[in-house]
C-alpha cells in the first residue's frame, strides 16, 4: 500500500515538474530534465536512496538548472530524508528554511520538521512546528495527521483538554490516525472521569487487534467507577487469567473491592492476599482496613489485629473507625490494655462524634477494669466531656465511671467532689461512705492523722453500722499516733461500746491499743487489765504484739512494784526465745534485784551477757551485775565486769562510769596503786566530764594519803585540770556557756561557747564546748556543724568521738560527698561498739561504694549488712537495693534479680518502682519479652504515682512493641509519654522515638 503521505508528494511533484519542463522547454528540454523526471519516478516508487543519490547527481553535475528547479530538488531531497528517518534530515529541512525564506515550500518544510522532531520524542519543538504549518498546505488526509499529532504533543505537556480538540478532529472520518485518535480521545475522558464520554470512544475500537486488550482494563475501571461491581467482578476475573504482574496490581485490588461490596467477602479477602503477596506496598489503607473488617466479620481476630495496625497514622475517618475495630479484636481476644489503648485513640480521632464517644465510655470502662492508667487520662477525658457536654445523656453513667476511676487511682478529693455534686444519686450513697473511708485510710497510712480523724468522723454515725464501727476505730488510732492517749482512749472505749464492734475484725486489736492508752496515761491497772484481755484471745498472725502485750503485763506489775508477778509474767517471753526476750530477762533480773534476790538478778542477767550480745541491754547487763556484785560486796567479780564493759563497750556511756567505779573499788580496797591507774584513765580519756572531775577528786585524796601531793599537782597540770589559779575563768567561762546551753537558749549558749572555744583553745572543756557548737548548728547550719564535728574527730580523746564521726559522716553523705563519708563511716565501724551506729555505719560504707560506682565493694558490703541481725527493714531493703542495681550494672543478670525481687516486694516508693522497671529490662535483656510486658504493667498499675518510672518503663514498652512488630501500641504508647509526662528528659526521647516509628 502507498504512503499517502508520498502519494500526496508525488502528486505534488507531477505538477510542478509540468510547469517547470513547459515554462523552460525552449531552453532546458536536455538530459537534465530526463535525470528530473527519473527522480520523481524515484520517489514515486518509494525509492529515497536512489532519489536522493540522483539529486545529488543533478545538483552536482554541469547541467545548467534553474533556480526554481534547483529549489524544488533541495526541497525532494529534505523530504526523501525525512521519509528515511536519515539522521540528517532536521539539517536538511533547517538548511532549506534558511535558505529559501520566500519558497512556496516553507509550508510543508515546517510539517516535516515537526514529523522529524515528533519522532525524536521532541514534542514541544514538534508543536511549535506544527503551529506553523499553513493546512492549505497540505493535502487533505494530512489534516488528520496533524491534528493527532499536535494532540499528542498537548498531551505530553499535560493539557489535556486542548489535545483532546485535536485527536477528536482525526477520529471524524477513516484514516490512519483514527483508531489511535479515538484510544487517546478515550483515555483523556477517562483521566477527566467523564465515563460515558470514554466509553464512546473505546466501543468504537473495541474490536480492534491492537487496542481490545488494553481497552479491556479501561472499561474495568470504568465498571468499578460507576459501581457496577457485578461486571468487575465477571470481567475481572477473566482479564486476570491472561494479566501479567503489573496488571494483576491494578487488577486486583478493583477485584478485590468489588467482592467486598458484594458481600463475597471469602473472594475479597483472597484477592487481597494475592495483592499482599504480590507486593505490600500495592495494598492502600483502604485496602487494609476491608481486610481487617472481613476478618473482624469472620470471626479471625488476630488476623484482624495485624491489618488495623497498619493503617494508624493519618487523623480521618478510617483511621478512626480502623481503631475502634481493633479495639473490638483485643477485647475478642483478651487484650484488654490493649483495646483500651485502640479505644483511646478512636476517641482522640473524633471524625464520627458518636463513635468517639463510645470509645470514650468503653476506654473508661476499661481504665477502671485494668486500673493500669497511670496517667489518669480516662479521669481527665471524662471530666472534659462532661464540660463540653452537660446536658449528655450518658451523663449519669460518666459520673458513676469518674468515681470507680477515682477510687481505683486513690484520687479521694476529686472523687468526693464528684460524688459531692450528686448527692441526690441514692446510688453513689454507698460508694460516698465507701470514698470517705478510703481516703481517711489513706491519710492515716500517709502520717496526716488529724485530716484522716475529719474523715473518719464524717462516718461516724453512718447508717452502715459496720462502717460506723470501724470509722470510730481508726479515728481512736489516729489519735494515739498523735500522741492524745485521752482522746484516743475515749473513742475505743466508745468503740467498744458499739453495737457492731464485735462483727468486725478490729476488736482485739482495740483491746491490745486501748490497754497501751491505759499504759501511757499510767494507769497501770486499767492497762494490765486489757493487756490481760488481749492474751484471752490473741491474733493468731500477729506474734509480735502478744509478746508485746505479755511484756508489757509484766511492767504493769514492775511499775506497781509487784515484782514476783512481774518475774511471772515475763516468763512465757523468756521461754520461747524471740525479739523480746532479751528485755524480758532484764527487766525479771530488776525484779529480782528489787525483791534483794541478787543471785537470781546474775543469773538472769548474765543470760543477757551470754545469749544475747547484740541486745541494746548488753551495756546496762554488764553494768548491773558490777554493780549488784559490789553490793555483794564481791569486788572481785564487780571488777571483772566493769573491766568487760570498758573493754568490749568502751565508747559506751556506761564505760567511763564503770572504769570510776573499778577505781572506787580499788581505792575503798586500799590498792591505791591499781585505783590511782584506773582513776588516772577516766581522767586522761574522759577530761571536762563530771567523771573526770570526781575521779580527780579521789586521786587528789590517795595521793594526800600517799604523800604524794606534787604527783597529783603534776597530773593536773599536765591535763589543765583542777589548778584553781590558771583555770578558774576557763571553769567559769564553759559553765556560763553550759547553762545556756542546758536551759536551751541556743543563741546565748552558741555565742558562749564560741567565745569560749577561741578565748581558751587549750581549755579543759574544749572538747565539750565543740560538741555543744556541733549540737546546735547540726539543728541550722550542718556544714557549719562540720567544722566542729571535725575538731572532735581530730582531736580522738574525747567521749563525742562516735557521734562525732556518725553526724559528720550523715553530713557528708547528704553533700554527696562520698569518698569523704566512706572515710568517715568506716573509722566509726573499727571503733563504735554499739550495734545499731555499727549497723548504720556499714549500711553508709556500703551507699557510698555503690554511688562511687565500685560495685564489687557495694555489694559485698550489702551481703554484710543482709547477715547483721541488727538491720532494720528497711536497711535490709536498702542492702537488696544496692545489691540488685550493683549486679544489674555489672550485668550479673542472674543473682540481681533475686535481690530486686526482695526490694519489689517491700515498698510502693520509688525504689520499689525502679526495681520492677529493672526487673523488666532484664527481662527484656534475656529476650522474655512477654514477662517484660507483663512486669511494666504491673509497674505501671502499682507505682501509678512514681511517675519518672511508669515514663521508663513506657519508654522500654514501646521498645518491646516495636521488636513484636506492634507498631500501633509502640507508637500509642509513646504518645501517652508525650501528652501526659512532665519532665522534658523522658518527653524528649518519647517524642526521638516516635519520629523513627513514622
Amino acid at each position: 500500500m502507498k504512503n499517502p503521505f508520498v502519494l500526496f508528494f508525488l502528486l505534488s511533484i507531477t505538477i510542478l515538474f509540468q510547469d517547470t519542463v513547459f515554462a523552460q522547454q525552449t531552453h532546458y528540454f536536455d538530459d537534465s530534465n530526463q535525470l528530473y523526471r527519473n527522480c520523481i519516478e524515484l520517489v514515486q516508487k518509494e525509492q529515497y536512496g536512489s532519489a536522493r543519490e540522483l539529486i545529488n547527481q543533478i545538483k552536482s553535475g554541469k547541467v545548467a538548472l534553474s533556480e526554481t528547479i534547483l529549489t524544488d530538488l533541495t526541497y525532494y531531497d529534505a523530504m526523501c530524508a525525512v521519509m528515511m528517518n536519515d539522521k540528517d534530515a532536521s539539517e536538511r529541512i533547517i538548511d532549506f528554511s534558511r535558505l529559501n525564506r520566500s519558497s512556496k515550500w516553507n509550508g510543508r518544510m515546517n510539517f516535516l520538521q515537526g514529523r522529524v522532531q515528533f519522532e525524536q520524542k521532541k514534542y514541544s519543538d514538534a508543536l511549535n512546528a506544527f503551529n506553523k504549518v499553513e493546512v492549505k498546505d497540505l493535502a487533505v488526509f494530512e489534516h488528520y495527521e496533524l491534528a493527532y499529532k499536535k494532540g499528542f504533543c498537548l498531551m505530553k505537556q499535560n493539557t489535556p483538554e486542548q489535545a483532546l480538540i485535536f485527536f477528536e478532529k482525526a477520529t471524524v472520518s477513516p484514516n490512519p490516525y483514527k483508531n489511535a485518535s479515538l484510544y487517546y480521545t478515550g483515555h483523556i475522558y477517562y483521566t477527566l472521569q467523564q465515563n460515558e464520554k470514554a466509553i464512546a470512544s473505546f466501543n468504537q475500537i473495541k474490536s480492534n487487534a491492537s487496542y481490545k486488550k488494553i481497552i479491556s482494563y479501561y472499561m474495568l475501571q470504568i465498571d468499578y467507577r460507576n459501581g457496577n461491581y457485578a461486571e468487575v467482578t465477571e470481567k475481572g476475573k477473566e482479564l486476570l487469567k491472561s494479566a501479567d504482574t503489573k496488571k494483576r496490581a491494578e487488577i486486583l485490588p478493583l477485584l478485590a473491592d468489588a467482592s467486598f461490596k458484594t458481600n463475597d467477602l471469602d473472594a475479597a479477602l483472597e484477592y487481597y492476599l494475592q495483592l499482599e503477596k504480590q507486593s505490600r506496598n500495592q495494598l492502600t489503607r483502604q485496602d487494609l482496613y476491608q481486610m481487617g473488617l472481613i476478618r473482624y466479620q469472620s470471626g479471625k481476630y488476630k488476623e484482624a489485629i495485624v491489618s488495623f495496625q497498619k493503617l494508624n497514622g493519618d487523623s480521618d475517618s478510617l483511621d478512626q473507625h480502623a481503631a475502634y475495630l481493633l479495639a473490638q479484636c483485643y477485647l475478642k481476644t483478651d487484650q484488654k490494655i490493649f483495646a483500651r489503648t485502640a479505644f483511646l485513640s478512636a476517641y482522640k480521632n473524633d471524625q464520627d462524634k458518636q463513635l468517639s464517644i463510645d470509645a470514650l465510655l468503653n476506654y473508661a470502662r476499661l481504665s477502671q477494669e485494668t486500673g493500669s492508667d497511670p496517667y489518669n487520662e480516662a479521669t481527665t477525658l471524662l471530666q472534659q466531656f462532661l464540660e463540653k457536654n452537660p446536658q449528655s445523656s450518658h451523663k449519669k453513667e460518666v459520673h458513676q465511671l469518674l468515681v470507680q476511676l477515682y477510687l481505683t487511682t486513690k484520687n479521694y478529693d476529686a472523687a468526693l467532689q464528684s460524688l459531692e455534686s450528686n448527692k441526690n444519686d441514692p446510688e453513689m450513697q454507698a460508694v460516698y461512705e465507701q470514698l470517705l473511708f478510703s481516703l481517711a485510710i489513706d491519710l492515716f497510712n500517709q502520717g496526716q492523722y488529724e485530716k484522716s480523724i475529719s474523715y473518719f468522723k464524717k462516718i461516724n454515725s453512718s447508717a452502715n453500722p459496720l462502717n460506723s464501727a470501724a470509722a470510730i476505730f481508726w479515728t481512736a488510732e489516729s489519735y494515739y499516733r498523735l500522741k492524745n492517749f485521752v482522746d484516743a482512749q475515749s473513742n475505743y472505749k466508745k468503740f467498744f461500746a458499739h453495737r457492731s464492734a464485735s462483727k468486725t475484725d478490729l476488736l482485739q486489736l482495740a483491746t491490745y491499743n486501748l490497754g497501751y492508752c491505759y499504759f501511757q496515761l499510767k494507769q497501770y491497772p486499767s492497762a494490765l487489765q486489757s493487756f490481760k484481755q488481749y492474751l484471752s484471745n490473741p491474733l493468731s498472725d500477729q506474734p509480735k504484739i502478744t509478746a508485746d502485750a505479755t511484756c508489757r503485763i509484766g511492767d504493769c506489775y514492775f511499775i506497781n512494784k509487784e515484782y514476783s508477778k512481774a518475774i511471772e509474767a515475763y516468763k512465757p517471753i523468756i521461754a520461747v526465745r524471740q525479739s523480746e526476750t532479751d528485755y524480758a530477762l532484764f527487766q525479771t533480773a530488776m525484779a529480782f534485784g528489787a525483791l534483794g534476790k541478787y543471785n537470781e538478778k546474775i543469773a538472769h542477767l548474765d543470760r543477757v551477757v551470754k545469749q544475747h550480745n547484740q541486745s541494746p541491754y548488753y551495756d546496762q547487763a554488764l553494768y548491773e551485775m558490777g554493780s549488784t556484785n559490789l553490793i555483794m560486796n564481791d569486788s572481785r567479780s564487780a571488777i571483772a565486769m566493769f573491766d568487760k564493759l570498758v573493754k568490749e563497750r568502751p565508747r559506751s556511756g556506761l564505760a567511763r562510769e564503770s572504769m570510776l567505779k573499778i577505781g572506787l573499788i580499788y581505792f575503798n580496797n586500799n590498792q591505791n596503786q591499781e585505783a590511782i591507774t584506773s582513776l588516772r584513765k577516766v581522767a586522761e580519756s574522759y577530761p571536762g566530764t563530771p567523771d573526770a572531775r570526781e575521779a580527780l577528786n579521789t586521786l587528789k585524796v590517795i595521793y594526800m594519803e600517799n604523800n604524794a601531793i606534787e604527783e597529783y599537782f603534776s597530773l593536773t597540770k599536765k591535763l589543765g585540770f583542777g589548778q584553781m589559779s590558771n583555770s578558774e575563768q576557763d571553769s567559769l567561762a564553759f559553765i556560763m556557756a553550759e547553762n545556756f546551753y542546758t536551759e536551751n537558749r541556743f543563741q546565748d549558749a552558741e555565742n558562749a561557747l564560741k567565745s569560749y572555744v577561741s578565748t581558751y583553745p587549750e581549755g579543759t572543756y574544749q572538747s565539750t564546748a565543740q560538741h555543744y557548737l556541733s549540737k546546735i548548728y547540726l539543728k541550722s547550719d550542718p556544714q557549719k556543724a562540720l567544722s566542729y564535728l571535725r575538731f572532735l574527730i581530730d582531736n580522738p580523746k574525747n567521749p563525742y568521738l562516735e557521734e562525732a564521726l556518725l553526724e559528720a559522716a550523715r553530713i557528708y553523705y547528704d553533700n554527696e560527698n562520698y569518698q569523704e563519708a566512706q572515710k568517715a563511716y568506716e573509722n566509726l565501724l573499727t571503733i563504735t561498739s554499739q550495734p545499731l551506729q555499727k549497723t548504720e555505719a556499714l549500711e553508709g560504707v556500703m551507699k557510698c561504694f555503690f554511688f562511687t560506682g565500685d560495685f564489687s565493694q557495694a555489694v559485698s558490703k550489702a551481703e554484710n549488712l543482709l547477715n547483721d541481725p541488727n538491720a532494720s527493714p528497711n536497711q535490709t531493703r536498702q542492702a537488696h537495693y544496692i545489691a540488685g542495681k550493683s549486679l544489674f550494672e555489672s550485668k550479673d543478670y542472674t543473682k540481681a534479680k533475686g535481690h530486686l525481687m526482695e526490694v519489689q516486694r517491700s515498698g510502693n516508693d520509688a525504689l520499689g518502682a525502679e526495681a520492677y522497671y529493672l526487673i523488666a529490662r532484664i527481662s527484656y535483656e534475656n529476650n522474655f519479652l512477654d514477662d517484660a510486658e507483663n512486669q511494666l504493667f504491673d509497674l505501671s498499675e502499682k507505682f501509678r504515682h512514681q511517675e519518672y518510672w511508669v515514663a521508663k518503663g513506657f519508654l522500654l514498652l514501646a521498645d518491646i512493641y516495636v521488636k513484636n512488630n506492634n507498631i500501633f501500641q509502640a507508637k500509642e504508647t509513646l504518645k501517652s509519654i508525650v501528652d501526659n509526662y512532665k519532665g522534658d528528659d523522658l518527653r524528649q526521647e518519647a517524642s526521638r522515638k516516635l519520629s523513627m516509628l513514622k
